[in-house]
């Protein structure tokens, strides 16, 4: 579950960020996904994160392959992936241990670029 947030920004006005650490538990996972049919091309979005260093990560997926991940204090990064043409699924997926909370224990992602497809949907 992620949801807009106003408050934590890069520019103009929300960001989608991840379930803070109050409606997530020890050891789960917040997870926004996308799936579409994309042309060739990159997938752009700054992200940042807020966690304990080392044990709960902000992670990036395209097809369940984990590309990228961050963890502990980690400002607004812009971060590009090649993507090639055809039916993909991107995931976002906040993941918490089962030790103590640091931060805001969240992660959040801003100003997303897809090159879509006509054919998505």
């Amino acid at each position: 579950a992620w949801r807009i947030d106003e408050s934590v920004i890069y520019s103009g006005t929300r960001s989608l960020t991840s379930e803070p650490v109050d409606g997530l538990t020890d050891s789960q996972k917040s997870v926004a996904e996308f799936t579409g049919t994309f042309d060739s091309g990159n997938v752009e979005f700054y992200w940042r994160v807020s966690s304990e260093g080392s044990f709960d990560f902000l992670k990036f997926y395209v097809d369940d392959v984990e590309q990228n991940s961050i963890d502990g204090t980690v400002d607004w990064t812009y971060v590009s992936y090649a993507i090639s043409a055809g039916p993909h699924t991107l995931r976002w997926e906040y993941s918490k241990d089962s030790s103590e909370s640091v931060g805001l224990d969240r992660g959040w992602i801003h100003s997303l670029v897809m090159p879509l497809s006509d054919d998505s949907s």
